[in-house]
Parts: structure tokens; C-alpha cells; sequence
């Protein structure tokens, strides 16, 4: 009897009783003779990877059953390799955990790893084969955290290997709280799998969801190292946890993170802003997730004018931090009109209405500002009704306000449309 194996237009033959008295010798426990049976197996199938893959992965089996870890360890990284050449890769993985368990990363997996990250549907094949209690190192493989930019920095710089000794993983049950809001914060955390909920503490208003492959605690990397939302799990989570003392060390030898940390920590600002902005604050949390990804901060030095009366309106801005005035020519001289502080809209009646700017708006501080394309605006006005009756409302107190102020520096008559 025997078993064969088509590659291409070439049949090989593997004599059955031979491969039978390999496993016959495991069975007797004699693994050395067996394994070296099987090592021989793998050499006379060096053109069939799949083939020789299995055979070199029961070798390693025997040699660990032997206690001779460190040919268990070599031959379990060479069925991986093999795996992977073959595009078999939950058998890599597979090969690829066995050589973690019984080499306890004496070696570097640099090569391996690099490997298997050069096929684009490897993170779509983890298997579900790692129990809850296993390492970090385990944790990371099964879910998608190598496909973070994060990580992908550390396989360019080979740091992968110092940051899986400082990596945890940690399991959350939905509704269990992860972080709260004034506590200190001590690590950044990666979702594996799993939905995370943030929102505010006094008001409760949720924030923004966090879901695969997003990280939360960035922001408090740079905010003295306390929470500043609360984070529920909203799902059963996976989490992989890095302290922040030992992420500081990868920033020092990897520059692209402090990059990645940078858009990070902007796009969780830009949602706490929209999550208390007038108008915005309406709007459902999944579309200010999405209309996070348009916004650009802008900077407008002290003196400096945002935008001038009869101008197109092109932009809305939300104020995040400094103060403006908004300013109105009245018998050819310029009064103060009112004070823009932070969390306020600015500009949003003009653009919905396609008007020109009726006023000059002016910093009277260093002020950093939020800037949503007026295009992108619209979109968003005319998905939701609510927003559009709430923005007609602000209208119409805006040319009350507009006209009480001309009363008040004399003149009685005015046409004026809203401030913008």
C-alpha cells in the first residue's frame, strides 16, 4: 500500500509500512528512532512543503516528548516555516505556538513573524485554538493586533520582540468597567475583539465607541496620567495592556509612534469636543465617530482674524481652546459684538444657508480651533432633520441677538441677516 502526493505532473510514493513503523516506534515510546524516521520522511519531500511541514512537526513532537527541547524547539520553527511557504497558515500558527511553549523566546521570532505578515489574509485566519489563560504573546497572535500601524512600526524596527515582554492580556465582561473617569491611568490598551464604550462623567453622554484594533489611554499618555472618560466594556473584550514606562521606551526607538500617537490623540480629542458642542452634541455617536475622520484643527494666533465680514462661508469651526470676538461694522467703525469662548460653533448659520459672512471675527487669545468643510457640513444636515430644525432655530436667535445690539448702539433700522 502506499500514499501518494500529486505536485504538478510529478507522483511521489511513500511506502505506508514505512511511515506505519514511524508511528508504531511513538507509540512504544522509542521517540528518538522515530523522530529520526521522520526527519528522514522530510528530506525525501523537499519539494512538497505541506508534506514535509507534517513530517517535521511529528519529529518535534517526539523530541519533546524525549525532552530534547532544544531540537523540539528547532524542528517546530522549521515545520512553521514550511507551513507558511506552503500557505497553510493555520498550521504555522499552530507550529509556530508549540515552538513559543517550548522555547520560551530564547530565539528571535523576527523571521518567522516577517514572514507570515508578507500574506495580506494572514490576520483573517487566527484560530480559535488559545484558551483564556494563555500568554499575552498567544493573545496577540489569535486576534488582529499585528495589523495595527502600532505594531507594524515595531516589526519595522525589530522591537516586536522587546514588546511582547511587556505586553499583557487582559479579558473583560461586558459591562465591567475598564477605566474611571479621574483615576490614574498607568498603561495603553489595544482592542483584540470586542466593543469598548466611552463617555463623560458628569453628563453621560457617550463619546465614542472603541472597537477592533482601536487603543484608548494615548490621551492620558499625554494628560498627567489620568483617565479622563469613563471606558465600559459594551461587549466582552480582549484587551492587550502596555504601561506607559515601557512604551515611552519604544517611542525613543521608534519615532513613527510618537506620528501614530499624534493622529491618535487628535481624533479623541476631536470626539470629546463634538460630544459637548452645541448642535453636534444631537447628533448620534456613530455619525461624530464619522464626521470625526473630516475635521482638521486650525490655530489662530492672538490678533489674528478667522474670517472677514462679506466673505464666503466655507468652513464651520468649533472652539477648543482660547477666545475670540466677533465683530460688526456699524456707521463705518468696528464694535465688539459678543465673545466666542470655548465648546461654541462658529460659522454654522452661514454655511447651511449659503450666505456670506455678516461679521469679522478676531483672537483675542492663542486659540486652537476645530474646522469642518462646509461640504461635509451639509451632509450631515441633510441626513438628520433634527439638526437642520435645531440650526433654523439658532437663526433666528442669532438675528434677535443681532438686532438688539443695533438698538443699542442707536440705530433703529437694520436688514441685517444672521451673524455666521
Amino acid at each position: 500500500m502506499s500514499i501518494k502526493n500529486k505536485k504538478d505532473s510529478a507522483t511521489e510514493v511513500v511506502p505506508l509500512d514505512a511511515l506505519h513503523r514511524a508511528h508504531v516506534l511513538r507509540q512504544k515510546k522509542e521517540y528518538i528512532q522515530a523522530a529520526q524516521l521522520y526527519l528522514k520522511y522530510a528530506l525525501d519531500h523537499e519539494q512538497d512543503m505541506q508534506r514535509k511541514a507534517g513530517h517535521l512537526l511529528h519529529a518535534a513532537q517526539c523530541f519533546e516528548l524525549q525532552h530534547h527541547v532544544h531540537d523540539a524547539a528547532q524542528y517546530y520553527l522549521k515545520a512553521s516555516e514550511c507551513y507558511v511557504d506552503a500557505c497553510y497558515l493555520h498550521h504555522s500558527f499552530s507550529a509556530l505556538k508549540a515552538y513559543v511553549r517550548v522555547n520560551h523566546h530564547k530565539e528571535p521570532l523576527q523571521p518567522i513573524l516577517h514572514r507570515l505578515m508578507k500574506h495580506d489574509f494572514w490576520h483573517s485566519v487566527m484560530l480559535d485554538w488559545l484558551p483564556e489563560e494563555e500568554s499575552w504573546f498567544e493573545q496577540l497572535v489569535r486576534g488582529k493586533g499585528f495589523k495595527h500601524t502600532i505594531f507594524k512600526n515595531l516589526h519595522r524596527y525589530d522591537l516586536f520582540q522587546k514588546a511582547m515582554k511587556w505586553m499583557k492580556a487582559c479579558h473583560v465582561k461586558r459591562s465591567q468597567s475598564i477605566a474611571v473617569c479621574g483615576e490614574p491611568s498607568d498603561s495603553i490598551y489595544f482592542i483584540v475583539s470586542g466593543i469598548v464604550k466611552a463617555h463623560e462623567d458628569d453628563t453621560k453622554q457617550t463619546v465614542a465607541y472603541f472597537e477592533d484594533m482601536d487603543m484608548f489611554g494615548d490621551a492620558e499618555f499625554f494628560l498627567d496620567h489620568r483617565w479622563t472618560m469613563n471606558f465600559v466594556a459594551h461587549t466582552d473584550v480582549r484587551l492587550i495592556r502596555v504601561p506607559y514606562e515601557h512604551f515611552s521606551q519604544l517611542k525613543l526607538y521608534c519615532p513613527q509612534l510618537n506620528s501614530v500617537m499624534d493622529r491618535s490623540y487628535c481624533r479623541y480629542m476631536v470626539l470629546r469636543q463634538l460630544a459637548v458642542a452645541p448642535i453636534f452634541s444631537t447628533l448620534p455617536v456613530e455619525d461624530r465617530m464619522e464626521l470625526s475622520t473630516s475635521v482638521v484643527f486650525a490655530h489662530v494666533l492672538k490678533g489674528e482674524c478667522l474670517f472677514h465680514e462679506d466673505e464666503v462661508a466655507t468652513h464651520v469651526y468649533i472652539i477648543f481652546s482660547g477666545k475670540l470676538v466677533a465683530r460688526l461694522r456699524i456707521h463705518h467703525q468696528d464694535r465688539v459684538f459678543k465673545e466666542l469662548g470655548v465648546n461654541q460653533v462658529v460659522g454654522e448659520v452661514a454655511v447651511v444657508n449659503q450666505k456670506r459672512r455678516t461679521a469679522t471675527v478676531i483672537a483675542v487669545e492663542n486659540s486652537c480651533l476645530l474646522c469642518i468643510p462646509e461640504h461635509i457640513f451639509c451632509v450631515f444636515c441633510e441626513k438628520h432633520e433634527s439638526l437642520c430644525q435645531l440650526l433654523e432655530q439658532r437663526k433666528w436667535a442669532q438675528l434677535k441677538e443681532v438686532q438688539q445690539f443695533m438698538r443699542r448702539v442707536g440705530q433703529e433700522k437694520t436688514s441685517l441677516v444672521p451673524l455666521s
